[in-house]
Protein backbone atom coordinates (compact mmCIF):
# COMPACT_ATOMS: atom_id res chain seq x y z
CA UNK A 1 0.00 0.00 0.00
CA UNK A 2 1.30 3.43 -0.85
CA UNK A 3 0.23 7.07 -0.94
CA UNK A 4 1.94 10.13 -2.42
CA UNK A 5 1.01 13.76 -2.95
CA UNK A 6 2.54 17.15 -3.78
CA UNK A 7 3.19 19.58 -0.94
CA UNK A 8 4.56 23.14 -0.74
CA UNK A 9 7.05 24.75 -3.15
CA UNK A 10 6.84 21.97 -5.74
CA UNK A 11 7.96 19.31 -3.28
CA UNK A 12 6.33 15.92 -2.87
CA UNK A 13 6.12 13.23 -0.25
CA UNK A 14 5.02 9.63 -0.07
CA UNK A 15 4.52 6.81 2.40
CA UNK A 16 4.19 3.08 1.79
CA UNK A 17 3.88 -0.27 3.55
CA UNK A 18 4.79 -3.67 2.10
CA UNK A 19 4.08 -7.01 3.78
CA UNK A 20 4.98 -10.58 2.84
CA UNK A 21 3.98 -13.43 5.14
CA UNK A 22 3.22 -17.12 5.23
CA UNK A 23 1.72 -19.30 7.97
CA UNK A 24 1.73 -23.00 8.85
CA UNK A 25 5.30 -23.76 7.79
CA UNK A 26 6.29 -27.14 9.24
CA UNK A 27 9.50 -26.99 11.25
CA UNK A 28 11.67 -30.11 11.30
CA UNK A 29 14.66 -31.32 13.31
CA UNK A 30 17.89 -32.79 11.93
CA UNK A 31 16.21 -36.21 11.57
CA UNK A 32 13.45 -34.69 9.43
CA UNK A 33 10.73 -35.14 12.02
CA UNK A 34 8.09 -32.37 12.38
CA UNK A 35 8.62 -30.15 15.43
CA UNK A 36 6.33 -27.10 15.21
CA UNK A 37 4.43 -24.79 12.89
CA UNK A 38 6.37 -21.65 11.96
CA UNK A 39 5.12 -18.23 10.86
CA UNK A 40 7.23 -15.95 8.66
CA UNK A 41 6.18 -12.28 8.46
CA UNK A 42 8.19 -9.46 6.87
CA UNK A 43 7.24 -5.77 6.83
CA UNK A 44 8.75 -2.67 5.27
CA UNK A 45 7.66 0.91 6.05
CA UNK A 46 8.78 3.67 3.68
CA UNK A 47 8.84 7.48 3.79
CA UNK A 48 10.06 9.54 0.83
CA UNK A 49 10.56 13.24 0.14
CA UNK A 50 11.62 15.06 -3.02
CA UNK A 51 11.85 18.64 -4.24
CA UNK A 52 13.14 20.78 -7.12
CA UNK A 53 16.85 21.64 -6.95
CA UNK A 54 17.31 23.73 -10.09
CA UNK A 55 13.95 25.18 -11.13
CA UNK A 56 11.75 22.31 -12.30
CA UNK A 57 14.10 20.39 -14.58
CA UNK A 58 16.34 18.93 -11.85
CA UNK A 59 14.83 17.25 -8.80
CA UNK A 60 16.34 15.29 -5.92
CA UNK A 61 14.85 13.05 -3.28
CA UNK A 62 15.62 10.77 -0.37
CA UNK A 63 13.78 7.74 1.01
CA UNK A 64 14.04 6.16 4.44
CA UNK A 65 12.92 2.58 5.11
CA UNK A 66 12.31 0.61 8.30
CA UNK A 67 12.16 -3.20 8.33
CA UNK A 68 10.64 -5.61 10.83
CA UNK A 69 10.79 -9.40 10.43
CA UNK A 70 9.43 -12.21 12.59
CA UNK A 71 10.40 -15.81 11.81
CA UNK A 72 9.34 -18.40 14.41
CA UNK A 73 10.83 -17.09 17.68
CA UNK A 74 13.34 -14.82 15.94
CA UNK A 75 12.85 -11.08 15.54
CA UNK A 76 14.84 -8.66 13.42
CA UNK A 77 14.65 -4.96 12.62
CA UNK A 78 16.67 -2.58 10.50
CA UNK A 79 16.67 0.49 8.34
CA UNK A 80 17.90 1.71 4.98
CA UNK A 81 18.31 4.84 2.88
CA UNK A 82 17.90 5.61 -0.84
CA UNK A 83 18.76 8.78 -2.72
CA UNK A 84 18.18 9.89 -6.29
CA UNK A 85 18.09 12.69 -8.84
CA UNK A 86 15.95 13.22 -11.93
CA UNK A 87 16.62 15.63 -14.80
CA UNK A 88 14.19 16.73 -17.51
CA UNK A 89 16.21 19.01 -19.81
CA UNK A 90 13.55 18.73 -22.55
CA UNK A 91 9.87 17.81 -22.45
CA UNK A 92 10.53 14.58 -24.35
CA UNK A 93 13.56 13.32 -22.42
CA UNK A 94 14.01 12.30 -18.75
CA UNK A 95 17.16 10.92 -17.13
CA UNK A 96 17.51 9.60 -13.58
CA UNK A 97 20.08 8.05 -11.25
CA UNK A 98 19.74 6.59 -7.78
CA UNK A 99 21.71 4.89 -5.04
CA UNK A 100 19.78 2.27 -3.07
CA UNK A 101 20.27 0.40 0.20
CA UNK A 102 22.82 2.77 1.72
CA UNK A 103 23.77 1.48 5.19
CA UNK A 104 20.93 -1.03 4.96
CA UNK A 105 20.78 -4.12 7.14
CA UNK A 106 18.90 -6.23 9.68
CA UNK A 107 19.85 -6.85 13.33
CA UNK A 108 18.52 -10.06 14.86
CA UNK A 109 17.32 -9.92 18.45
CA UNK A 110 17.59 -12.44 21.30
CA UNK A 111 19.57 -14.99 19.34
CA UNK A 112 23.07 -14.59 20.81
CA UNK A 113 24.75 -12.14 23.24
CA UNK A 114 26.05 -10.35 20.14
CA UNK A 115 23.13 -10.50 17.66
CA UNK A 116 24.27 -10.91 14.04
CA UNK A 117 23.66 -8.20 11.47
CA UNK A 118 22.75 -8.94 7.87
CA UNK A 119 23.98 -6.18 5.56
CA UNK A 120 22.34 -5.47 2.20
CA UNK A 121 24.75 -4.51 -0.62
CA UNK A 122 24.45 -0.96 -1.97
CA UNK A 123 23.06 -0.76 -5.49
CA UNK A 124 22.96 1.84 -8.21
CA UNK A 125 20.44 2.51 -10.96
CA UNK A 126 20.53 4.57 -14.17
CA UNK A 127 17.45 5.26 -16.25
CA UNK A 128 16.52 7.10 -19.45
CA UNK A 129 13.04 7.81 -20.80
CA UNK A 130 12.26 9.19 -24.26
CA UNK A 131 8.90 10.29 -25.66
CA UNK A 132 9.54 11.14 -29.32
CA UNK A 133 5.81 11.04 -29.98
CA UNK A 134 2.84 11.65 -27.69
CA UNK A 135 1.64 8.04 -27.99
CA UNK A 136 5.08 6.37 -27.72
CA UNK A 137 7.34 6.00 -24.69
CA UNK A 138 10.81 4.38 -24.79
CA UNK A 139 12.71 3.44 -21.63
CA UNK A 140 16.19 2.11 -20.82
CA UNK A 141 17.53 1.01 -17.42
CA UNK A 142 20.74 -0.38 -15.95
CA UNK A 143 21.14 -1.47 -12.34
CA UNK A 144 23.73 -3.35 -10.29
CA UNK A 145 25.97 -3.01 -7.26
CA UNK A 146 28.31 -4.62 -4.78
CA UNK A 147 28.80 -8.35 -5.44
CA UNK A 148 26.14 -8.17 -8.15
CA UNK A 149 26.48 -7.91 -11.91
CA UNK A 150 24.80 -5.10 -13.79
CA UNK A 151 21.50 -5.87 -15.47
CA UNK A 152 20.08 -4.06 -18.50
CA UNK A 153 16.45 -3.55 -19.44
CA UNK A 154 14.60 -1.76 -22.20
CA UNK A 155 11.03 -1.38 -23.32
CA UNK A 156 8.41 0.53 -25.25
CA UNK A 157 4.86 1.59 -24.47
CA UNK A 158 2.41 2.55 -27.22
CA UNK A 159 -1.05 4.01 -26.56
CA UNK A 160 -3.68 2.90 -29.07
CA UNK A 161 -5.99 5.63 -27.74
CA UNK A 162 -6.51 7.45 -24.45
CA UNK A 163 -7.48 4.25 -22.62
CA UNK A 164 -5.49 1.28 -23.99
CA UNK A 165 -1.70 0.79 -24.06
CA UNK A 166 0.53 -2.06 -25.28
CA UNK A 167 4.00 -2.76 -23.88
CA UNK A 168 7.00 -4.89 -24.91
CA UNK A 169 10.63 -5.08 -23.94
CA UNK A 170 13.64 -7.07 -22.74
CA UNK A 171 14.29 -7.79 -19.05
CA UNK A 172 18.02 -8.61 -18.93
CA UNK A 173 17.64 -10.52 -22.18
CA UNK A 174 14.27 -12.12 -21.38
CA UNK A 175 11.28 -10.97 -23.48
CA UNK A 176 8.43 -9.21 -21.69
CA UNK A 177 4.94 -8.18 -22.78
CA UNK A 178 2.22 -6.12 -21.15
CA UNK A 179 -0.91 -4.03 -21.54
CA UNK A 180 -2.88 -1.39 -19.65
CA UNK A 181 -6.52 -0.33 -19.69
CA UNK A 182 -7.77 2.92 -18.12
CA UNK A 183 -11.43 3.34 -17.16
CA UNK A 184 -12.34 6.95 -16.24
CA UNK A 185 -15.08 7.20 -13.59
CA UNK A 186 -15.98 10.80 -12.87
CA UNK A 187 -13.24 12.31 -10.72
CA UNK A 188 -11.02 9.21 -10.70
CA UNK A 189 -9.67 6.54 -13.03
CA UNK A 190 -9.47 2.77 -12.55
CA UNK A 191 -6.44 1.12 -14.17
CA UNK A 192 -5.85 -2.54 -15.04
CA UNK A 193 -2.28 -3.62 -15.84
CA UNK A 194 -0.99 -6.97 -17.12
CA UNK A 195 2.64 -8.08 -17.47
CA UNK A 196 4.31 -11.27 -18.71
CA UNK A 197 7.96 -12.07 -17.97
CA UNK A 198 10.09 -15.19 -17.76
CA UNK A 199 11.10 -16.13 -14.20
CA UNK A 200 14.79 -15.64 -13.41
CA UNK A 201 15.35 -18.82 -11.40
CA UNK A 202 12.89 -21.18 -13.11
CA UNK A 203 12.01 -22.18 -16.64
CA UNK A 204 8.47 -20.89 -16.22
CA UNK A 205 6.80 -17.55 -16.94
CA UNK A 206 5.13 -15.15 -14.53
CA UNK A 207 1.84 -13.40 -15.21
CA UNK A 208 1.16 -10.30 -13.09
CA UNK A 209 -2.17 -8.47 -12.94
CA UNK A 210 -2.59 -5.28 -10.91
CA UNK A 211 -5.43 -2.88 -10.17
CA UNK A 212 -4.86 0.84 -9.59
CA UNK A 213 -6.92 3.89 -8.64
CA UNK A 214 -5.84 7.34 -9.87
CA UNK A 215 -7.50 10.42 -8.40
Amino acid sequence: MGYGRPIIAGAGMGIAWANASVDDLVGRNYAGNPTEEITNSQNMFVFGFGRPVVWEWLRAGVTGRFYYCAIAEGRASGYGLDGGVRATPREWITAAASVRDVATGLRWEKTTPDPPREDVPTRGLLGLGLRPWRKLLLALQADGGEDERWRYRGGAEYWLDERVALRAGLDDGAPTLGAAVLLPRGGYTVSFDYAFVEEEFTAEAAHTVSLGLVF
